[in-house]
C-alpha cells in the first residue's frame, strides 16, 4: 500500500515536470513581445543640451538619444517641474506639462534627436512651489511596434 503511494506520487510529479516542460519557452529576441525589460527602457535617454533663461520664459534643446536594439516609435516627450508641497518634505510632478517639438516618428537604434522646449512665463505664474532648478522629463512610447505590450514610460530628472 505504501509502495502504491509512492508510486502514484512519482508518477504524478513526473507528469507534472513534463507538462510544464512541454509549455516552457526560453526568452530569445522574438518573444519579447510578453513585455519590454527594464535594460530597453533604460537604454533610452533624454539629456540637456542646453538651458537658456530668456525675459519671455524658459528655453530647453535637449537630446533624445535610442541605444536601444530596437526602433523607438510614435514617442512623446514631455517636460514639467516637481512641486513642493505644503507641510512636509514630499514633493508630486505639477500639472504643467509641455511637449517637446522637433520629435520623429521613427529613432533608429544609434540614432539621436535634438528636441526644443519652451515654457513661457505666463505658464508658470507666481507659484512659487515649483521647482524650477529641478525639470523633470518623461517619455512615453512603443519599441519597434505600436502595440500595448511594447508601450513603455519613463520619467525622472532631467540630466545633463
Amino acid at each position: 500500500m505504501l509502495n502504491n503511494r509512492i508510486l502514484r506520487t512519482v508518477v504524478f510529479i513526473l507528469i507534472v515536470i513534463s507538462i510544464t516542460t512541454f509549455f516552457m519557452r526560453t526568452m530569445d529576441d522574438e518573444d519579447v513581445l510578453t513585455g519590454l525589460s527594464y535594460e530597453i527602457t533604460e537604454s533610452i535617454n533624454v539629456k540637456l543640451n542646453n538651458y537658456t533663461d530668456l525675459p519671455s520664459g524658459k528655453a530647453y534643446s535637449l537630446r533624445l538619444t535610442n541605444n536601444s536594439e530596437m526602433t523607438l516609435k510614435h514617442n512623446v516627450v514631455y517636460l514639467t517641474y516637481p512641486m513642493k508641497m505644503d507641510k512636509s518634505t514630499a514633493e508630486k510632478l505639477s500639472s504643467l506639462k509641455v511637449v517637446a517639438d522637433g520629435n520623429k516618428l521613427d529613432i533608429l537604434p544609434g540614432e539621436a534627436v535634438m528636441l526644443n522646449v519652451y515654457i513661457p512665463n505666463e505658464a508658470i505664474g507666481n507659484n512659487q512651489r515649483l521647482q524650477l532648478e529641478r525639470p523633470y522629463v518623461e517619455i512615453v512610447g512603443y519599441m519597434e511596434e505600436v502595440v500595448d505590450v511594447m508601450r513603455f514610460m519613463k520619467s525622472g530628472p532631467l540630466e545633463e
